[in-house]
């Protein structure tokens, strides 16, 4: 008899399979509605390409791998596979990541193999919860600041020409309040993230941009001029920048009005485009990654002065411009490195989960301490080995994302309070 699997992941299966009733689909569909995570995790799991990609990648023997997931899961080897290949590994994905089980999760040693195991804490002293909220502060133009947790959605204030609407998904959107009207001062506005944050932004000319945690964006109220510029001035962001065009002169086609992103030793000019920033001050390097369209990155010197032009690169999608140590001098030499990005590893923050391939400890418990608010300790030395996590949910409590880390047997982690230390194995 086939032993029951997680009721979702069945429905999952089945519809992957083309097996699924109407009345399945409907509660199928309800699941889907009901988030973000829900409805980006089954996108994930339906994505034929990316499913095969991804196990090409990170298992070199798919029958070890799936004997291994069959000894601790056995009632997956009786869940029936009628069309494509890659379907069963696809129903294993959705058993294992489907939210509301909360106890699965892949996990990809250096050495390629997949470890699958269920978490669990009863090791450590204590967990922590996922933060909850957006953890975002507004601060405007008057030196007021409103924590955007604490309103509830409508217009919060008015800047200039401009209302200030929050949404009730919690997006701040900028509207005219006023036909007609025109103003003449640039006013700024900032939203900051505190750690654990994650802020949705749309500005006065319809760019969306997403803060990270730690991070902080100043832009103007409403967009007077012939450039639109605003300044990332810490953390990371990612922007989906609307087209806008100055005024022409008749029979002249319109000029388009440039997006320009500046921060501490980097200027990014874009004209339409999808692109990530990363510029934290406790990180090595700020990296500048495009998704869609193309932007001009330019180096400018932290200490001072103009852009260096001569410098300017150029970048084509999936291309990330790496400038390392935040600072550069006015000499001969571009002080960019242009290298491919892992486009989902970028963006991996905005999708809400944890993505790090082949990525050093401290890299990862940098991000881990910004999303759960909290400090990291290192005992006994730091390992060089590199780790391969793919796909662990941001919602979940820190303890299930260790867990998988400890699973690689090359760290263990004791949480002690709002601190956890790291040991080398």
């Amino acid at each position: 008899m086939r032993k029951s699997l997680h009721p979702i992941s069945a429905l999952i299966i089945k519809k992957l399979e083309g097996t699924i009733t109407p009345l399945e689909q409907q509660t199928l569909d309800q699941w889907i509605s009901a988030s973000k995570e829900n409805k980006d995790l089954f996108e994930e799991l339906s994505d034929e390409y990316r499913m095969s990609q991804d196990l090409n990648e990170h298992s070199e023997d798919k029958k070890a791998t799936w004997a291994k997931i069959v000894s601790m899961a056995p009632e997956l080897d009786e869940a029936p596979v009628k069309r494509i290949p890659w379907m069963r590994y696809a129903g294993v994905a959705a058993v294992l990541l489907v939210a509301g089980m909360g106890v699965w999760y892949f996990a990809f040693n250096n050495n390629n193999k997949v470890s699958v195991a269920k978490t669990n804490t009863s090791h450590y002293k204590n967990d922590i919860e996922a933060p909850t909220g957006n953890n975002a502060v507004l601060t405007l133009a008057d030196g007021k600041s409103i924590n955007l947790d604490a309103v509830n959605s409508g217009q919060l204030a008015e800047q200039g020409i401009m209302e200030v609407v929050k949404q009730a998904d919690g997006t701040i959107e900028y509207r005219q309040a006023a036909e007609g009207t025109q103003q003449s001062a640039v006013t700024y506005n900032t939203v900051s993230t505190n750690k654990g944050g994650k802020y949705k932004i749309v500005l006065a000319d319809n760019s969306v941009v997403w803060l990270n945690s730690v991070s902080s964006l100043k832009y103007p109220t409403a967009f007077i001029g012939d450039e639109r510029v605003v300044e990332l001035t810490g953390g990371e962001a990612y922007f989906e920048i609307a087209k806008s065009t100055l005024p022409g002169k008749p029979g002249v086609a319109p000029k388009r009005r440039p997006f320009i992103v500046k921060l501490n030793g980097m200027q990014v000019e874009v004209l339409g485009t999808h692109f990530n920033i990363m510029s934290y001050s406790d990180e090595s390097s700020i990296k500048a990654t495009l998704l869609e369209g193309s932007v001009r990155v330019t180096p400018v010197p932290v200490s001072g002065g103009a852009p260096v032009a001569r410098h300017s690169q150029l970048l084509a999608p999936g291309q990330q411009a790496v400038l390392a140590g935040k600072a550069i001098t006015n000499g001969e030499k571009s002080p960019f490195k242009i290298v491919e990005a892992d486009l989902e590893e970028t963006i991996s923050w905005k999708n809400s989960v944890f993505i790090y391939p082949n990525a050093s400890i401290e890299t990862i418990m940098r991000d881990i301490a910004r999303s759960y608010d909290v400090e990291v300790e290192y005992e006994g030395g730091r390992t060089d080995e590199k780790f391969n996590i793919m796909g662990v949910p941001r919602n979940v409590p820190v303890s299930q994302v260790l867990k998988i880390l400890e699973l690689t047997e090359k760290v263990k982690f004791e949480i002690e309070g709002r601190k956890i230390i790291v040991k080398k194995v």
